[in-house]
């Protein structure tokens, strides 16, 4: 669909001649608008000025066909990259698509042929995985899309020619694995795509099986051996993302103990399995990260920053990464402080709708409470109790109304927000979360024995039955941790502007 200079109707091919189709908008003409001086093409004019008008679209068009109608599939532009601005960045998935196969076949006729060098994967796949325009990668359904379009590259390209039969299934390995990834990433966001990950990895572990009964590889071996390693990675995130099941979380790890014993017998780096085994087998167990771990992976997010800039995607990834382990250990301050950095970085140089500044702020701001489900709070025996998602305090009503907190649920698992309902609920009937699923940061107010603490920050890290009262541990180093009762305590949804 293309859009006439004349009418501004966008109409399909057929309706322009093929020198006109090839034309900018401001100079196209469609058969009809050329007609309308000629009468023996009066009646057909007349025709289509009776029917019913083209339907319209003032969205962004795509700026690849700079059409801003739907694709002959029917789809509309769209973007999921860091392009900024009302218009910049929307394109039409097949319109990527073509313009992707276009770059990649000049890579390999062209620039290797020329330079006689190695197919460097990375540049081979880069047109269906980076935004040409912002030069960050496609995220969400736009990447997985463009996965799709590098796998349908490799069948049109190599699958049917017969000198090249092997290396189809090296090629086919690189764009199977490169929508592996996407699902490993995508897996806590959209575990409804576990079944399309699993058939995924078996044709992958096919692949390699294959490679392996030929002698014949295309690439070197520790590049299949590479590709194998991710493959059980990502199927372990696909698995643990199911946090509801006992036996998929089992799954995961044995997955990434196949994977990190791959990795020892060909001397791969395995700080990244170590981290997500610790991490699996925490939530198996209920226990928190180590010292160890955490030292781990402040210095891989160090050497990020160091080797590739804070504002890469990769340091803030590892940063976002650091962070989480952080708040599952019980420091939560410093845990948003890395939040609150990454998060302003990534809005800036990824854009506010991007899916990890999206994630950074999440992180820096969502806070979990466990609060009486409304049947409980009646008083008629014990309370019924469930997660639920902290929003805001209300202030009282009235001088002797007690403070409430706005809270969200209760959350299922696996989360369907859908069902869930804000609610007020009293500060006292609150319940702070002291398990491995993260701690929560407070501001302790209204201590009279302890009034030099009122105002200081810190995490909440235990409970004491006997007493009722929560142990806070300071930021301060110099203050020793404390014991205090929820109404001493306020939930910190976000640091002070002269906190450091």
């Amino acid at each position: 669909m293309k859009i006439c200079g004349a009418c501004a109707k966008s109409l399909p091919k057929e309706d322009y001649s093929g020198k006109q189709w090839k034309l900018n908008q401001h100079a196209r003409r469609c058969k009809w608008c050329i007609a309308e001086s000629c009468p023996l093409r009066a009646a057909a004019v007349q025709a289509v000025q009776a029917a019913e008008p083209v339907a319209r679209h003032d969205g962004p068009p795509c700026w690849i066909c700079l059409d801003c109608g739907p694709s002959p599939d029917g789809e509309l532009p769209r973007r999921d990259c860091s392009c900024r601005g009302e218009t910049s960045g929307f394109a039409h998935t097949q319109c990527l698509k073509e313009y992707a196969d276009k770059k990649t076949f000049h890579y390999i006729s062209v620039v290797l042929a020329r330079t006689r060098a190695c197919v460097d994967f990375d540049k081979w796949k880069e047109p269906y995985t980076v935004c040409p325009n912002c030069h960050q990668s496609y995220e969400n359904d736009v990447a997985l899309d463009m996965s799709d379009g590098l796998i349908e590259f490799v069948e049109r390209e190599y699958k049917n020619r017969v000198p090249q039969i092997t290396y189809w299934r090296t090629n086919m390995l690189v764009a199977k694995g490169e929508k592996m990834s996407l699902y490993g990433v995508m897996s806590f966001r959209k575990p409804e795509q576990a079944e399309d990950a699993k058939d995924l990895a078996e044709e992958i572990f096919c692949l390699i099986r294959e490679l392996r009964e030929m002698n014949f590889y295309g690439m070197r071996e520790q590049s299949v051996v590479n590709s194998e390693i991710a493959c059980l990675v990502n199927l372990a995130q696909v698995y643990r993302a199911r946090g509801d099941s006992h036996e998929g979380i089992q799954k995961s790890i044995q997955l990434f103990q196949t994977a990190r014993d791959i990795s020892l017998r060909f001397n791969e780096d395995l700080s990244f399995i170590e981290h997500q085994l610790n991490h699996t087998i925490g939530l198996l167990t209920g226990g928190r990260p180590s010292e160890e771990h955490i030292a781990m992976l402040r210095v891989q997010y160090e050497d990020k920053i160091t080797n590739l800039g804070e504002e890469n995607r990769d340091a803030l990834v590892a940063g976002k990464r650091l962070a989480k382990t952080l708040d599952c250990a019980g420091h939560a301050i410093e845990a948003m402080k890395i939040f609150q950095r990454n998060a302003a970085i990534s809005r800036r140089v990824l854009g506010a709708h991007h899916e990890i500044t999206i994630s950074l702020e999440k992180g820096l701001s969502e806070r979990f409470v466990l609060a009486p489900i409304p049947s409980g709070m009646a008083g008629n025996g014990g309370m019924t109790w469930a997660l639920y998602q902290a929003i805001r305090y209300e202030p009282p009503r009235a001088s002797n109304d007690a403070e409430e907190l706005v809270v969200k649920g209760p959350i299922l698992s696996p989360r369907d927000s859908s069902v869930e309902s804000e609610m007020n609920v009293p500060w006292i009937f609150i319940r702070l979360p002291t398990n491995h699923n993260g701690s929560t940061p407070v501001r302790c107010r209204g201590l009279r024995k302890a009034a030099h603490l009122n105002g200081k920050i810190g995490d909440v890290r235990g409970f004491n039955e006997s007493t009722e009262r929560y142990r806070v541990h300071f930021h301060d180093g110099s203050l020793r941790p404390v014991e205090a009762k929820i109404s001493n305590l306020e939930i910190l949804f976000e640091l002070p502007d002269d906190f450091e």
